[in-house]
């Protein structure tokens, strides 16, 4: 029977027991009063009932535990509101895998990612941003784009985003940062921060380059033609002169092959592109070899050139290898006064090769140490020209190091004079001395 029914009976019960109270008919108003009273129960049960599977419901829905028992209506709700809830959740679980993902691709990005709000506050940054800023990723958050930045001008570069759509600044912070802007489509800002340090300091490097060879090809070039015009203008004439001049021109043309000779050697070192004829090559026999060259050289100018070999291999180009420590004899000759002494040496230093060169020389003055093997740098200009060095010896030295994976190193000597050295890792331990 349906509730309605019940409720229905129920009421004709009530009225038929009134009208058997008023018509004094007691024995039909026992039998009404049960039909009344088994309605109340019955409606009162069932309450109860409805109660009691909502309650359960409610309890189960979110443990996934709905009982398939009470009544067949709220059983069917329950599985359609436990269906529905097992796709929201589903849904939910999805959308934040997601948003981790996304979130694990833009902190792997090697770009910094800044979002902010519409009234400039950070909304969200990923790792790269924070370490180049500086800052932590959870205290970020919340801040101005200003006092994430800590510049001013950050807040103009947001201001000209929302008026052109994007806008691009340069920010000098003790490194260089590429900022670029652009306006969100639902309020607010991405700024994507790049650091551009090595590409400005690449810049400043090249811009170098083409000062130092305009200048290194533009002296010796003007000398050239000054001598051509005299010789030119009636010189010949005259012919000591001319003979003076032509052993100039020869000089400064010699220079000039040898400058354009190290560029090219240094570009195809700095580029890679040099191949290696790699062998097993005795360090000792090396340094005899590349002594061999300047002991003429040394001797007119009353430089004593000596050296104290061991036994010890490394492997390399034999040929880059002499060329790297004649560069190296090379300048100790031209900076040893008469009567002072250069040493080759060979030490073994935990499996690795130091092939040294000292001198007795006036040393290097320490500021300019670091940078000794820089293209073009010079401690001395004026002495260096006047040497004949192109500038660039050292550099080619550092290079060569680099192609057979070692390194250079220089340092003043305490007892007076430089000492620089071509680090090699030994093919073969072992070193008699």
């Amino acid at each position: 029977m349906t509730p309605a029914a019940w409720w229905a009976l129920s009421s004709v019960a009530l009225a038929a027991t009134a009208a058997a109270w008023a018509t004094g008919r007691p024995a039909h108003l026992l039998g009404l009063a049960l039909a009344l009273c088994l309605g109340l129960f019955w409606a009162g049960w069932r309450e109860r009932a409805w109660r009691s599977a909502a309650h359960e419901l409610a309890t189960r829905l979110a443990t996934d535990r709905v009982s398939e028992t009470g009544p067949r209506a709220l059983v069917q709700l329950a599985a359609a509101a436990q269906e529905a809830l097992r796709e929201a959740r589903e849904a939910l679980d999805a959308a934040r895998h997601q948003e981790e993902r996304h979130r694990a691709v833009v902190d792997a990005l090697p770009a910094g990612v800044v979002v902010t709000d519409e009234r400039f506050r950070v909304v969200w940054v990923n790792r790269r941003a924070a370490e180049l800023l500086e800052a932590e990723v959870q205290t970020a958050q919340g801040l101005s784009a200003v006092a994430l930045f800590r510049r001013h001008e950050v807040e103009d570069l947001l201001r000209t985003a929302r008026r052109l759509g994007s806008a691009t600044l340069e920010l000098q912070t003790g490194r260089a940062l590429e900022l670029r802007a652009q306006s969100l489509p639902q309020d607010g800002f991405l700024v994507v921060v790049d650091d551009v340090t090595r590409a400005r300091q690449a810049e400043a490097v090249r811009r170098d380059f083409v000062a130092n060879v305009s200048h290194e090809l533009r002296t010796p070039l003007a000398s050239l033609r000054a001598m051509a015009e005299t010789l030119q203008e009636g010189g010949l004439e005259d012919r000591a002169l001319a003979a003076r001049f032509l052993g100039q021109i020869l000089v400064e043309v010699d220079r000039m092959t040898r400058l354009v000779n190290d560029l090219l050697d240094l570009s195809s070192l700095e580029a890679g592109v040099v191949r290696l004829q790699q062998e097993e090559v005795e360090a000792g026999e090396l340094l005899e070899a590349v002594a061999q060259r300047f002991r003429e050289v040394a001797a007119r100018k009353g430089v004593r050139l000596a050296v104290r070999s061991g036994s010890a291999r490394v492997r390399g180009d034999r040929d880059r290898l002499e060329q790297a420590l004649g560069n190296l004899v090379d300048n100790a000759v031209k900076y040893t006064p008469p009567g002072g002494q250069v040493e080759l040496a060979v030490e073994l230093r935990e499996h690795e090769v130091h092939l040294t060169v000292e001198d007795t020389g006036p040393g290097i003055p320490p500021e300019h140490l670091p940078r000794v093997f820089e293209r073009f740098y010079r401690a001395d200009p004026s002495r260096s020209r006047a040497e004949g060095g192109t500038g660039l010896g050292l550099a080619i030295v550092k290079h060569v190091a680099l192609a057979h994976g070692g390194r250079v190193e220089a340092a003043n000597r305490p007892a007076g004079g430089a000492r620089f050295a071509l680090v090699l890792g030994a093919h073969r331990e072992g070193l008699s001395r």
